[in-house]
């Protein structure tokens, strides 16, 4: 029953129903907690921050799981340029010396694009022989 996961609602002074805050989900005021039998850990969920807890500590929810499995973090400069040298079977300073390339190639690209847009800004107030 879903009884269960509601508070009841609030009696008005003439004893009808109405909407308070004991008519909002339980799980609004705070979280969800158990006890696993075994291990006598205490386990909190917060379900708006999507936040779980083992005993005060914060352990990855199944969602965290499947965004690492599925959307997984950046590479930083070291691995990107190890994991493509394992790959392409290259040596690591040529594919940094690439990578820097192609970095210097995009800085100018985007330098000359702003150059261009700023140098041709038209003048757009009424002058006087539009009247």
């Amino acid at each position: 029953r879903l009884g269960r996961f509601w508070k009841g609602p609030a009696s008005g002074c003439d004893g009808a129903e109405g909407v308070s805050h004991r008519a909002i989900p339980r799980h609004i005021h705070g979280y969800y907690e158990s006890h696993q039998p075994r291990t006598q850990q205490q386990i909190k969920y917060f379900p708006y921050k999507k936040e779980m807890t083992v005993d005060g500590v914060q352990v990855p929810t199944v969602m965290d799981i499947i965004y690492m499995y599925y959307f997984p973090r950046e590479l930083t400069d070291d691995e990107r340029i190890r994991y493509v040298s394992l790959k392409s079977e290259r040596n690591e300073d040529d594919v940094a010396e690439e990578l820097f390339q192609m970095r210097r190639l995009k800085l100018f690209a985007a330098q000359s694009l702003r150059n261009k847009v700023s140098g041709c800004l038209l003048y757009t107030s009424p002058s006087p022989r539009d009247s």
